[in-house]
């Protein structure tokens, strides 16, 4: 009796409306106690930090370790086919992180003493740009000395203001991490401890990764019905493509150009070479905006310092994203996000605006999920009503559109 009550429709529709009501009352809770489940979540998240480092670092890590794997070592271990697979893997899982700390090891003792040794410069060269400022605008409003005098005031405020915040805020931050890095043993521990934590991780989900897969399916499969475990798993499959595609290229074009963008200012003699380069090559992680925010303020900087120079390096920018956007992204990227040029201004404002950086970065290929799961649940269901799915077909009245398409299946059916 009790196990065909259970496996009776009406219990179901029980425990769904149950847990409904469940979901609304913690949205509730979340919403009305906002500052509690935030302050709770930054404390679970603290704790885990060291998985979710790793968990990211096997995420990135997991195409180069694929290469390595299917490319490189393909042929490890043909003498015993049935130790090959795991011996391929373990080899493949070491060969990448090694690699990978090589690199990151190498670029931080190469960029870090000479952005800060160009900062400093800048710093010290603040004076000299204040005055040329000045100098201009004493050029250009020599004949109304009122609007000069307000100006030369506003611009020794403004000099004032950002030579005593670059001094006494910027260099004592700097200053402050690097004394943290001597003192501050418990944190320096912590970190360190966090990081090695997390290599540790990474290792294991990069060797493991399909039975950790696996298992997430074993729970979907469990707890919902099979069609649905089903488009869960073909959307979690959607969702991997597009962003891990999207980062993937995204962090390889960039690396790409900031290393392009360094050797062309470096032939070209431009004075802070290698802070403008990884400016220009982090910023064009941001999709459409990327380019103004890494290149403009450079710019001016240039400007100031040298027009010539600042012309150069225009010259050089403009070349570099025209064979960018054109040329190198599209063979990196090599399958389209599906998102027309407004939507992607449309997600980088919005998730930009409610996130700040990461929504920058990340708000294009979440929108893109989002955009073609919607995409796809909306062409279902038109599909079901008998409707077209495609959109060009709405740009008419709606019931011609039908009728056309009932006539087709008409027609197939006869």
């Amino acid at each position: 009796m009790l196990k065909r009550f259970i496996s009776s429709q009406h219990f179901k529709w029980g425990i769904t409306a149950l847990g409904v009501i469940v979901a609304g009352i913690l949205i509730y809770l979340g919403v009305s106690h906002w500052r509690s489940a935030m302050a709770a979540l930054r404390v679970v998240l603290r704790a885990l930090s060291p998985v979710l480092y790793g968990l990211v670092l096997a995420y990135i890590l997991n195409k180069p370790m694929n290469f390595f794997e299917r490319r490189v070592f393909r042929r490890l271990g043909a003498k015993k086919p049935e130790r090959a697979a795991r011996l391929r893997r373990a080899v493949s899982v070491l060969v990448t992180m090694a690699l990978a700390l090589v690199l990151l090891g190498g670029a931080l003792a190469l960029l870090l003493p000479q952005i800060y040794t160009s900062v400093e410069s800048l710093v010290s060269r603040m004076p000299f740009y204040f005055r040329t400022v000045l100098q201009w605008i004493e050029g250009i409003l020599n004949n109304n000395p009122e609007l000069e005098e307000i100006a030369t005031e506003l611009i020794g405020t403004l000099e004032t203001s950002l030579t005593d915040w670059l001094k006494s805020t910027l260099l004592e931050q700097v200053n402050v991490i690097v004394a943290g890095l001597t003192t501050g043993v418990i944190g320096v521990v912590r970190e360190v401890a966090n990081f090695f934590i997390g290599l540790v991780i990474a290792v294991y989900a990069l060797y493991h990764k399909e039975r950790f897969a696996a298992q997430i399916k074993k729970l979907l499969y469990a707890l919902f019905p099979q069609r649905w475990a089903s488009g869960t798993v073909g959307f979690i499959r959607f969702a991997d493509f597009t962003c891990g595609s999207f980062i993937t290229s995204k962090l390889i074009d960039s690396l790409i150009v900031g290393v392009v963008c360094w050797i062309a200012l470096t032939i070209a003699r431009i004075p802070y070479a290698v802070l403008i380069s990884v400016i220009v090559g982090f910023t064009n992680i941001i999709p459409f905006f990327g380019p103004f925010i890494g290149g403009v303020p450079p710019a001016v900087l240039l400007l100031l310092e040298n027009p010539a120079k600042c012309l150069i390096f225009v010259i050089i920018i403009v070349v570099l994203q025209q064979l960018d956007g054109n040329v190198l992204y599209p063979r990196i990227q090599g399958t389209s996000l599906g998102l027309s040029g407004f939507w992607v201004l449309f997600a980088i404002l919005l998730f930009g605006g409610l996130f700040g950086f990461w929504g920058f970065i990340l708000g294009v290929p979440v929108f893109a999920v989002i955009y073609n799961g919607i995409k796809r649940f909306a062409g279902a269901r038109l599909s079901a009503r008998g409707l077209p799915a495609e959109t060009d077909a709405y740009v008419a009245d709606i019931d011609a559109a039908a009728g056309t398409q009932k006539s087709h299946d008409g027609g197939n059916n006869a």
